[in-house]
């Protein structure tokens, strides 16, 4: 089984203002106002696939680069020794078909492991 590299979206400053979300599966770049919209846009589906965010300057220049998606963490995780439970990933999993906010992630995640720690 061949594994494919994890997506790179670039983001960049527009000449004409504003910033460009280009992506490999996306022939012409997306606008945004401002920066932090443009970074923003395509956390969601990194987080759930994998890839990472390449934050350009103006002259062409990464000035920061983020790596985002649950399999990236679980191969840093399993270096530390920490590896998630099957229950646990299986609701990991049910946040993203349920395309949950991270504050309800965080707090669905805490109702559990705290009913969890009563038995």
């Amino acid at each position: 089984m061949k594994k494919t590299a994890p997506a790179t979206v670039h983001v960049s400053p527009d000449t004409s203002g504003g910033w460009l979300v280009q992506t490999p599966k996306s022939a012409t770049p997306q606008t945004y106002p401002t920066q932090a919209e443009a970074v923003s846009a395509p956390q969601s589906s990194i987080s759930c696939s994998g890839g990472q965010i390449s934050i350009r300057n103006a002259n062409g220049r990464t000035s920061n680069t983020f790596t985002l998606g649950r399999a990236a963490m679980e191969k840093i995780n399993a270096v530390e020794g920490i590896v998630l439970s099957d229950e646990v990933r299986d609701l990991f999993v049910s946040f993203d078909d349920r395309d949950l906010p991270p504050e309800q992630r965080r707090a669905e995640l805490r109702s559990v492991l705290a009913e969890k720690a009563k038995r």
